[in-house]
C-alpha cells in the first residue's frame, strides 16, 4: 500500500494475483457467499499489475479456466494459463508461481509501464492493444510466426503509435470489430481509431481529464469517466460518439461531488456502473438509446454503495460528512499514509442495491485531502456472463473487494427469469 512508482521508470518485483470463487452467481437464485473463498495466489515477477483482461471466449476446459493478460509496472505483458481450481487441489498452500505461456513486450530495448489492455472481442481474438504511460499503443498478433517478432516465449508487437503525449487512462476494442479502438489519456483527448490507418485518429474530442472509458454494444457512443470535479465542471460521465454522429458530447451523470475513477458497461441491462475517489458507487440505467438529447425522464441514476469513514479513537465518532461543521468536533485527524489510517480508521459500508425502491443513499462527500483514501473506489466491473449479469465487483484502495448482486422488484425479477428459461 505504501509503495511508489515513477512514470519515467519500470518497476519489477514480487507480486501476485489473487483468484477467488465465489460459488454459484446465477441470477435466478438467491446468492450466499458463506463459501467465499481464496483458492490461490499466482506470484510472479514482473510488479505491479495496473490491468487484467482474460481471453473473451474459447480458453476454457476442464483443467484451465482461461488465458490472463496483466499490464504490469514492469512494462511487459505476461499471459497466464490460469487452471481450474480443482486441478491445482494438489497445492497444499494456496500460491503457485506458473510460467507465462508468452509475454508481450514492447521492444527488445525500450521499456515503459503498461497501464491499459484490451483483448479483441471478436473471433479468433488474436489480437492484443496496450497503451503505457508515455502515450503509446501497441498491437500484438497472438497467432504470428513470423521470426522477426517470436523470441522463444517473447512477442513483438506488429504495430507502435503516438496516440497520446501523456499516460493512457482508458483502452478499449469496438464489441463488433477488432480494427476498431478506442483511447483516453491523461492529454484530455479521446480519440476513435482505424488500425489499418493510424496516422491520425478518425475522431477525437478534447475536453476534460478522462480517466477510464467503455464502448457499449448497443449504443453508438463511449461511455467516459471524468476528472474535473475539482476544476472545470460537474460531469462525471460523458457520451462520446465518432465524429459527433447523432449527438455531440454531452454529461450523463453530474452533480457527484467526487472524481470518477472507473467504469464498467452492461449490455444485457443496458446500464453502466461508476466508482469514485469518496468511495461512492453509481448506476445509471439508459430507458432508452441516446438519440438526440438527453433528459431526467429517459435515465435512471441510482446511488448503491456509499462508505464512510470513523475514528474509533473519538468516542461517539461522527461521520464524515460532518467534518468541517460549526461548533462540532472533527473526528478525522491527518492520516497521510496506509498505515497511519488502517490503525486509526474503520469503514462503514451503506448498501441500496434494491432498483425500483425508494433511493436510501444520497452520495457521499468529497474525499478529504489530508487523509489517506482508504475509501477510494479503484475499479468496478460487471460479471459479463448471461447468466450472472446481474453482480459485479468492486474494488476499494483499503484492499476490500465486496461483490453485490441487484435486487429487483419481483415482477421485474419474473421478467429476467422468463429471459433466462
Amino acid at each position: 500500500m505504501s509503495d511508489f512508482y515513477q512514470v519515467s521508470s519500470t518497476c519489477s518485483g514480487p507480486g501476485n494475483i489473487q483468484i477467488w470463487s465465489f460459488g454459484d452467481l446465477a441470477n435466478t437464485k438467491q446468492t450466499s457467499f458463506v463459501g467465499t473463498r481464496l483458492e490461490y495466489l499466482i506470484c510472479h515477477d514482473f510488479g505491479g499489475a495496473w490491468a487484467l483482461e482474460w481471453c473473451p471466449v474459447g480458453c476454457q476446459n476442464d483443467k484451465r479456466m482461461g488465458l490472463l493478460a496483466v499490464a504490469s509496472a514492469s512494462g511487459s505483458i505476461p499471459l497466464f494459463s490460469v487452471p481450474q481450481p480443482k486441478a491445482s487441489s494438489e497445492i497444499r498452500f494456496p500460491a503457485c508461481k506458473p510460467q507465462p505461456v508468452l509475454i508481450l513486450e514492447l521492444g527488445p530495448y525500450e521499456k515503459y509501464q503498461c497501464t491499459r489492455i484490451s483483448w479483441s472481442k471478436v473471433k479468433p481474438h488474436r489480437t492484443i492493444a496496450g497503451g503505457f504511460v508515455n502515450g503509446y499503443i501497441a498491437l500484438w498478433d497472438l497467432l504470428s510466426t513470423s521470426s522477426l517478432l517470436r523470441r522463444g516465449k517473447i512477442l513483438y508487437p506488429f504495430k507502435v503509435f503516438q496516440a497520446h503525449y501523456s499516460i493512457i487512462t482508458g483502452l478499449m476494442f469496438s464489441p463488433m470489430s477488432d480494427t476498431h479502438l478506442v483511447s483516453c489519456a491523461h492529454d484530455k483527448f479521446l480519440k476513435y481509431w482505424d488500425l489499418k490507418d493510424t496516422t491520425a485518429p478518425q475522431s477525437k474530442n478534447w475536453r476534460n481529464l478522462s480517466t477510464d472509458v467503455t464502448w457499449l454494444q448497443h449504443w453508438m457512443t463511449c461511455a467516459t469517466a471524468v476528472d474535473n470535479i475539482y476544476s472545470a465542471g460537474e460531469s462525471t460521465m460523458i457520451f462520446n460518439s465518432i465524429r459527433d454522429f447523432v449527438y455531440e458530447p454531452q454529461s450523463f451523470i453530474a452533480n457527484v461531488d467526487s472524481s470518477a475513477l472507473s467504469i464498467s458497461g452492461n449490455d444485457w441491462l443496458n446500464a453502466v456502473a461508476l466508482s469514485y475517489d469518496n468511495g461512492q458507487i453509481n448506476l445509471a440505467f439508459g430507458r432508452r438509446q441516446p438519440l438526440v438529447s438527453h433528459d431526467d425522464r429517459k435515465k435512471y441514476i441510482k446511488v448503491v454503495m456509499e462508505p464512510h469513514l470513523y475514528n474509533f479513537e473519538v468516542k461517539g465518532y461522527e461521520k464524515q460528512t460532518n467534518i468541517g461543521k460549526e461548533g462540532k468536533e472533527c473526528a478525522l485527524v491527518d492520516c497521510v499514509s496506509y498505515e497511519e489510517a488502517v490503525g486509526k480508521y474503520g469503514i462503514h459500508f451503506k448498501t441500496d442495491f434494491k432498483m425500483g425502491y425508494r433511493e436510501e443513499l444520497k452520495g457521499n462527500a468529497p474525499n478529504h485531502i489530508h487523509i489517506y483514501p482508504l475509501i477510494a473506489a479503484n475499479k468496478v466491473c460487471w460479471n459479463p456472463n448471461i447468466n450472472g449479469f446481474l453482480n459485479l465487483a468492486i474494488g476499494y484502495q483499503s484492499g476490500f473487494v465486496i461483490v453485490p448482486r441487484l435486487i429487483f422488484a419481483p415482477q421485474d425479477q419474473e421478467k429476467i427469469d422468463d429471459v433466462l428459461s
